[in-house]
């Protein structure tokens, strides 16, 4: 995966940040979990990244959790 769609934009991922490990962390949160809190959890593991990929890093956090309501809603139905 090289791009992604959120809110209707495009964003390239950076080559820096550890996808599986984002969907990981972001896959144990809560479906209602703010998205503020999303992007917290991110920043406080990339300390020490570059800011491109902490950018990069958070929008794909908010991606995976977002996927994450649209298939907790699906099973829902």
């Amino acid at each position: 995966m090289k791009s992604f769609t959120l809110d209707g934009k495009r964003h390239k991922i950076h080559p820096k940040i550890p996808l599986q490990q984002i969907r990981w962390l972001i896959g144990r949160q809560h479906i209602g979990t703010a998205d503020a809190e999303i992007e917290q959890l991110v920043t406080d593991r990339a300390k020490d990244w570059p800011r491109a990929a902490i950018d990069s890093a958070k929008k794909f956090a908010l991606w995976c959790h977002r996927r994450n309501q649209m298939l907790v809603r699906e099973m829902r139905l």
